[in-house]
């Protein structure tokens, strides 16, 4: 069995909070590690929350809200058929 922690960022109170916990390395803005947008504090001042994902491996990967919606948000169902 693998674990994973996931842990949401929804502003700069949040990064700040998990820097202070050791999960990021004090950088604002990030890219997803799955489609690659642009995630955090954004240049036009906005801010696109995303998540930080732990693996079983100690390894971290920022993944933005729509493709952290599965784990997240299980009840939206966008599946296509």
């Amino acid at each position: 069995m693998k674990s994973y922690e996931v842990h949401l960022i929804q502003n700069e109170t949040d990064i700040e909070l998990a820097e202070l916990a050791g999960l990021t390395d004090g950088v604002d803005t990030y890219e997803c590690a799955n489609c690659w947008e642009a995630i955090g504090s954004l240049d036009d001042g906005t801010f696109e929350p995303y998540v930080i994902t732990l693996t079983y491996k100690d390894e971290g990967y920022s993944i933005c809200l729509e493709c952290s919606l599965p784990v997240i948000e299980p009840e939206i169902d966008e599946t296509i058929d």
